[in-house]
């Protein structure tokens, strides 16, 4: 049986990958626009909105660098 915890975490990077493609989509910016300016795997960055991979903080500021956002707003969920 999972516990409370265990789904909240998943929830949490369900979100912030939900906000990563969406903000994608908002500012016309490609997987493989992401990818190149963030210096990552085109790939990778599949991964990460398939929710295949988990991220790390590391590879979040990256994204939002490129994404022109602040880290914040990765983390506002309704």
């Amino acid at each position: 049986m999972k516990t409370p915890l265990r789904v909240q975490k998943s929830n949490v990077h369900q979100n912030i990958v939900a906000n990563v493609r969406d903000l994608g989509l908002k500012k016309q910016i490609t997987q493989e626009r992401l990818a190149l300016e963030a210096n990552l795997n085109r790939a990778y960055i599949g991964y990460i909105e398939l929710d295949e991979r988990k991220s790390s903080v590391v590879t979040l500021v990256k994204l939002v660098k490129v994404l022109g956002v602040k880290i914040r707003e990765l983390f506002l969920f309704d």
